[in-house]
């Protein structure tokens, strides 16, 4: 199973379009996986894990916009086929606000490293976009 663990480590860009801290997509905000905040404390020696959560298997990245984590996973149904969910968190406390699910085809391989969604959601104001 796929785990969403959010350490507590600055994530995100501050852009006119985008809140301090998002990661609206993958790459974040500047397409470039750079992110141009600069933390004010210096980091702890190891950074503490905030929360996490089990959303199932996938290579689907997380991203973060408005103060919510979204992430997608897979969970094998029978016959080649599963469900895809689409979640999304609290940012802060890893309370889940939503999910929505749908009925899909998964690929054939037994191996779990082969199938799940494989794009990373994107953030665009309001509006959620998933592939």
């Amino acid at each position: 199973m796929k785990k969403l663990v959010l350490i507590a480590v600055g994530l995100g860009a501050c852009l006119s379009e985008v809140s301090r801290g998002d990661w609206p997509q993958w790459l974040g905000p500047g397409r470039n996986g750079i992110s141009q905040e600069i933390s004010q404390a210096p980091l702890a020696q190891t950074p503490q894990t905030l929360w996490s959560a089990s959303v199932g298997v996938g290579v689907s990245s997380v991203v973060v916009s408005g103060g919510r984590v979204f992430a997608m996973g897979h969970a094998r149904g029978a016959q080649d086929r599963g469900t895809d969910t689409i979640h999304c968190f609290d940012a802060r406390t890893g309370v889940v606000l939503w999910t929505h699910s749908y009925d899909c085809l998964s690929c054939k391989s037994q191996d779990v490293r082969f199938y799940g969604p494989r794009a990373t959601p994107a953030v665009d104001g309001e509006r959620l976009f998933t592939l």
